[in-house]
């Protein structure tokens, strides 16, 4: 979920400033704000999320649909906004994923009392915390990016 977050907000971001003025950048940032605090509470529960659902990572996602459909060859839109709709799914699950073998490759444990005797069943160790988070900030950095790049250099740049 962490790395989810933000990956969803470091691309939201590109995007916003590589690809809009300024007045348009902080206008869609609004409207996204806007259309999250509208779903609040409205999303349908799911055994994924037991804490709820959040809003802004759904509405998060639009301007990188967008781009997406943007940059797909004219007579190729619906294909391309499809497969990269996909390939955002796929990167979705690849998140659940690789957020459990960073979680087995970083082990951080939160103490863990008893509740009736107060004894410490479990000791915390947060040791590797500062490694973890300096590799996730690296990672939700450097994938969108080079991302980004590869395609806006690829063939299947439009100049629209």
């Amino acid at each position: 979920m962490l790395m989810k977050k933000h990956l969803l907000g470091k691309l939201t971001n590109y995007l916003l400033n590589n690809f809009l003025n300024k007045e348009n950048a902080a206008k869609l940032w609004k409207i996204i704000q806007e259309a999250g605090d509208y779903l609040v509470g409205k999303l349908p529960d799911h055994p994924n999320h037991p804490k709820g659902r959040n809003p802004y990572a759904h509405v998060a996602m639009i301007p990188m649909l967008a781009w997406i459909a943007k940059n797909a060859p004219a007579h190729l839109k619906a294909t391309f906004f499809a497969v990269f709709a996909s390939f955002t799914n796929l990167a979705l699950s690849a998140n659940a994923l690789g957020t459990k073998y960073l979680n087995e490759i970083f082990v951080i444990t939160r103490e863990v009392k008893d509740k009736i005797t107060g004894q410490i069943q479990s000791m915390a160790d947060y040791s590797e915390l500062g490694m973890l988070l300096i590799v996730v900030t690296l990672l939700t950095l450097i994938i969108p990016v080079i991302t980004v790049l590869l395609i806006q250099k690829s063939k299947f740049k439009t100049n629209e």
